[in-house]
């Protein structure tokens, strides 16, 4: 005798289907996203508000938003401001030496007597005469002292080449005659760019323009130089023969 058992079947469906898509929902959670609008205040309001100099506030994005500083919100100095000062205060507190004299020499009677002075500071002895003055200096020394003494009373300065090259103390001060009493030196600076020394002195010229050669020149030129090395060529030649024939 068999046993025969009994199950329930349950019996599930899942049934697919579709409908149609809700354009309210959507709209909804689109909406929910966009930032909420400020609402749009009352012309007559507006007005009252900026009569009474009391204006509205002006909300700004987050990312264009700035802050007004002013110096006294940040702490400590600029670097570079700190640094002009600083060089500002060690220039004025620099002592220079002015060793030239503002006032120039202009006569020649106060340049020789700047010339005795000078010449009493470079050899420590006074000039017996005006040959003194010629002797060429003995070192370099009594040269530097005479010539610093010489350009700092006259107020005017040597050209180095002229202090190297003129040996006496006669010669620099015949300079100071020629370049600065004769008022020389006073028509231009030597220093400043297109500096023009004017003067009505005619010099010659120095300079000149060959007219060019033509082709046809050109080639008689180079064939007569041609004939004259093969008749230098042809005449040692010759003298070559006449050599081994002889010997």
């Amino acid at each position: 005798m068999g046993l025969r058992r009994q199950y329930d079947v349950v019996k599930s469906v899942r049934y697919l289907h579709s409908s149609g898509v809700r354009q309210d929902i959507i709209s909804w959670l689109t909406r929910k996203k966009q930032p909420p609008k400020e609402e749009v205040k009352d012309v007559k309001e507006v007005m009252n508000s900026i009569e009474s100099g009391s204006t509205p506030s002006i909300s700004e994005p987050s990312g264009s938003a700035r802050l007004s500083l002013t110096n006294d919100d940040f702490i400590g100095v600029d670097v570079n401001e700190l640094e002009r000062k600083e060089r500002e205060e060690m220039l004025k507190s620099t002592p220079f030496n002015q060793w030239l004299r503002s006032r120039k020499v202009s006569s020649e009677q106060e340049l020789y007597q700047i010339a005795l002075d000078a010449y009493k500071v470079a050899f420590e002895a006074s000039p017996n005469d005006r040959e003194a003055l010629d002797r060429p200096f003995p070192d370099l020394v009594s040269k530097f002292k005479f010539s610093k003494y010489l350009q700092s009373k006259t107020g005017y300065m040597l050209p180095d080449y002229k202090l190297t090259t003129l040996s006496t103390p006669l010669k620099l001060v015949e300079w100071y005659e020629v370049e600065v009493l004769t008022g020389k030196r006073l028509k231009f600076n030597e220093a400043e760019p297109n500096a023009i020394d004017l003067s009505n002195v005619e010099l010659p010229a120095n300079v000149y323009v060959d007219q060019s050669a033509t082709v046809k020149d050109r080639k008689r030129t180079f064939n007569k130089i041609l004939r004259e090395v093969e008749a230098l060529e042809s005449g040692r030649l010759q003298q070559a023969i006449e050599k081994a024939k002889n010997d």
